[in-house]
């Protein structure tokens, strides 16, 4: 079992206050490709009871963090629950290991289950959800498309943050150009990311001709586009996250399920997929962690260089960002980052303990902000690559949905 066993219960009492039951079914059928009162739950079990009896049957093969994962991500601002599951069952986002094995072992999962769902028959029972796989891998390429647009603006603000005075048109050209190829992966969802990418590339235009002019309009032109970047960055971040979690492998599973039930093979189908699904799902959750405390410290360093803002406010403010860091920090106890960040987190609360405020509290928070964008950076490159990978299922995916339907009867595979 997974989950420490002095923390089940508590666990379970707190998500399933959290929790209303009809949001408890949908995160069970999208975590485990199962009905929660089919499998786990009695009907009528109160809330609590029926999340008891999920991990504990979950625990069984030590796979409690499908569901907790996925509590986490739905109930994000909710620390408090999440700092208990974390603790209880830390393997859900301390230190997890790479996706790659993850994807490899569903790849070989679904080739398993293609070669028998194009059996003689096979295929009848599972071409009505060809739409329904079709999605999948269209999300799997979109996840690929949004990170790949993510990481070019996170790569242009910290220029934009480090290096304002140099001559970035060529820079901003490139991120331009990167958002302009980057939108062609999103199928469908491209329309709607038009007009900021519009935006976008009038702004460079703007700003490069601004430049060429010599006209101090420049700068301003700079400040819009940092603007704009902030605000693609953590809207992109929510796109991210909700195509994570609406990543249906749960219900693939179940479809390509049905007519396998009674072979060898069926189990492994089922805790390769869900594994890779909680195990990008518990990334992409940590990015977008990332993303809130990053853009939590861009309000804190405009209320220290605001005249009217009071020191309990900016006080406030950065103690909840304090333990936004310190959570982070003990997820990797061992890095030297993590380190770095506890040891100037402390220095802060010793400066404000003394009663110093701006000038003195003011210097240390932007060492701080500059490590924590350097490591977000490092954090998002690392999602990418994994999206990347993640995208290797893409192709199978789409080649089993032509198969599907092109496939007659009498075609035999095995």
């Amino acid at each position: 079992m997974r989950i420490s066993p002095g923390y089940l219960k508590p666990v379970s009492d707190a998500v399933g206050d959290a929790l209303a039951i009809d949001v408890l079914v949908a995160l069970v059928e999208a975590a485990t490709g199962n009905d929660l009162y089919s499998v786990y739950a009695s009907a009528g079990d109160p809330t609590r009871k029926a999340v008891f009896r999920t991990l504990e049957e979950l625990g069984k093969n030590d796979s409690e963090h499908w569901l907790l994962i996925a509590v986490m991500a739905e109930v994000l601002a909710d620390a408090a629950l999440r700092d208990l599951i974390v603790k209880g069952c830390p393997s859900t986002l301390v230190s997890p290991p790479g996706i790659d094995g993850f994807v490899q072992r569903a790849l070989d999962a679904l080739a398993w289950a293609r070669s028998r769902v194009l059996a003689s028959g096979n295929h009848l029972a599972v071409r009505p959800y060809r739409a329904e796989i079709a999605e999948v891998s269209d999300r799997i390429r979109r996840l690929a498309a949004y990170k790949t647009l993510h990481e070019a603006l996170h790569g242009l603000d910290l220029k934009l943050t480090f290096q304002p005075d140099l001559d970035l048109r060529d820079a901003l050209q490139a991120t331009a150009d990167l958002v302009r190829v980057g939108s062609t992966a999103l199928g469908k969802a491209a329309e709607a990311e038009r007009p900021w990418m519009a935006a976008f590339t009038r702004a460079v235009t703007a700003h490069a001709d601004a430049v060429t002019a010599m006209d101090p309009a420049a700068g301003d032109r700079l400040t819009e586009i940092q603007r704009l970047v902030r605000f693609q960055l953590a809207r992109l971040n929510g796109a991210l996250l909700a195509d994570a979690k609406d990543l249906t492998l749960g219900r693939l599973v179940a479809i390509l399920r049905q007519p396998l039930v009674a072979e060898q093979g069926v189990d492994e189908l089922d805790f390769a997929v869900l594994n890779l699904k909680s195990a990008m799902l518990a990334r992409v959750l940590v990015h977008r962690i990332w993303q809130d405390a990053e853009s939590a410290f861009s309000l804190i360093e405009g209320s220290l260089s605001a005249p009217a803002s009071s020191a309990e406010e900016v006080i406030e403010d950065w103690f909840l960002l304090q333990r936004q860091l310190l959570w982070l920090a003990s997820l990797d106890p061992e890095a030297e980052w993590s380190s770095q960040v506890r040891a100037i987190a402390d220095g802060i609360v010793d400066q404000l303990n003394e009663h110093s405020f701006n000038a003195a509290i003011g210097p240390q928070i932007a060492i701080l902000h500059r490590l924590i964008k350097f490591r977000f950076f490092a954090v998002d490159a690392a999602l990418k690559s994994d999206c990347g990978v993640l995208d290797k299922l893409y192709v199978p995916l789409t080649d089993l949905v032509a198969e599907i339907g092109r496939v007659k009867p009498s075609v035999t595979s095995v």
